[in-house]
């Protein structure tokens, strides 16, 4: 995997209005990983991707990003293996994840047995897999009222490593306590496997 390039939503104001990229830090956090994991060609930019995104119906009656819909749109468009799954089902129904778009197929499935099942953020993380992840408003800024997906790529003893695509958030280091306390138990999860 290549480095992780942070992308600010604030870049996408100038196509989408400031209304639109606000809402697109989900979409950018997935950009982030299918771009380090070479999923994505390298001149395509942010923008062009959230506007393809944006032209599918992909999110719920709360203008919310559905997670399984973006995970699956992103498999057909890109070719992409994405695991993803909910915070609040602790005993998952895989034909319901499957259903849903959560997961795939069978390697995706095993994946998801093997490194998710089970384990916290922090422990998937610790295993070398960066996470979207779903986090409650306030994270990184006061300004933040909404839920926020983030990527959660490196967690240590003393800090963890967050790509947060909201300006307002100048950090890229918390303590793992703040991280722990702000991701919503309502939320999902999200790892890109390598190709």
């Amino acid at each position: 995997m290549t480095p992780i390039t942070l992308v600010k939503m604030q870049s996408l104001e100038h196509v989408l209005g400031t209304y639109s990229a606000a809402r697109f830090c989900a979409p950018l956090a997935f950009y982030m990983l299918l771009k380090a994991h070479s999923y994505i060609p390298k001149q395509q930019a942010a923008v062009s991707f959230c506007r393809q995104l944006d032209d599918i119906d992909l999110k719920t009656e709360s203008v919310d990003w559905s997670r399984p819909a973006l995970s699956r749109q992103l498999r057909r468009t890109y070719g992409a293996k994405i695991v993803s799954w909910s915070f609040h089902y602790p005993k998952p129904d895989y034909a319901q994840m499957k259903k849903a778009g959560y997961i795939e197929d069978a390697a995706e499935l095993k994946f998801f047995k093997q490194q998710i099942l089970g384990k916290s953020v922090e422990d998937i993380v610790r295993a070398g897999h960066p996470v979207i992840v779903t986090m409650k408003p306030g994270f990184g800024s006061d300004e933040n009222r909404n839920i926020h997906a983030v990527v959660v790529s490196g967690w240590g003893d003393d800090y963890v490593t967050v790509h947060d695509p909201d300006a307002r958030n100048p950090r890229s280091r918390f303590e793992p306590e703040y991280v722990r306390r702000y991701i919503s138990p309502a939320g999902a999860g999200s790892v890109v496997l390598p190709k």
